[in-house]
């Protein structure tokens, strides 16, 4: 049941970008790559902070970024912090370009080792 829950909400969080649906039944892990719609989506059953099953995504689009979900076992789901794909910094101040690169590898070296921790 709890499953199947997870699945629906699967679909239903890509609905608006077409027919992708996970596996059934769900390994534990896997790949799904959509070429005609563009996507690759990396997913892991896991266990939630309430040691309840759940299924964390990792899923790239040409034309979007990169986003990171996890679907509760009640398909309440909710996005979990994700590599940035750029850095933005003020030209007019002196040293800004170099904060905010070292900002932005930090950010992206600390969400590495957390998906890796995932199972990513």
């Amino acid at each position: 049941m709890t499953l199947d829950i997870i699945r629906n909400t699967f679909k239903e969080y890509f609905a608006p970008f077409g027919d992708i649906e996970l596996p059934n039944p769900i390994p534990n892990r896997g790949n799904i790559n959509q070429g005609r719609m563009g996507w690759s989506i990396k997913y892991i059953l896991n266990e939630d902070e309430n040691n309840q099953v759940c299924l964390d995504f990792l899923a790239q689009h040409p034309e979007t970024n990169m986003v990171c979900v996890r679907i509760y076992s009640d398909g309440q789901y909710a996005s979990l912090d994700t590599y940035r794909q750029s850095y933005t910094f003020d030209p007019n101040v002196d040293g800004d370009k170099e904060r905010a690169e070292q900002e932005f590898l930090e950010h992206n070296r600390k969400i590495g080792a957390e998906l890796k921790a995932r199972g990513f």
